[in-house]
């Protein structure tokens, strides 16, 4: 072999050892993307567990606060208004305002009804 031949062949076998280190690099990145890919797959998969999870206490929750306001109006559909009888009196001045009488009025009625 000449010093030509021998600056070729060692050319080729770089140019080869370059190209197998180029391949095994793009190997490494490719094996490291798959792994950012699962690791993405699964944090979505746990995320949407999570979500699944908070929707389903909070269709829980909805449905108690519907349950107690249904017992909060049944319970309060249940009491018998009371009115004002002609023995009850009205606590105002002669000679108040309108607003003042209707005020008093109000004020017995909501002593009589529990309010």
């Amino acid at each position: 072999m000449d010093r030509e031949d021998i600056i070729k062949a060692t050319r080729n076998s770089l140019n080869i050892y370059s190209y197998g280190a180029g391949v095994r690099a793009s190997q490494d990145e490719l094996r490291r993307l798959q792994s950012v890919e699962t690791e993405s797959k699964e944090r979505i998969l746990r995320l949407e567990g999570a979500l699944v999870k908070e929707v389903a206490i909070n269709a829980q929750l909805l449905k108690q606060v519907q349950s107690s306001v249904d017992k909060a109006v049944n319970a309060m559909s249940r009491r018998t208004w009371v009115g004002l009888t002609d023995e009850d009196e009205i606590d105002w001045e002669e000679g108040g305002t309108l607003k003042d009488l209707v005020k008093a009025i109000e004020k017995k009625l909501k002593e009589k009804n529990g309010y």
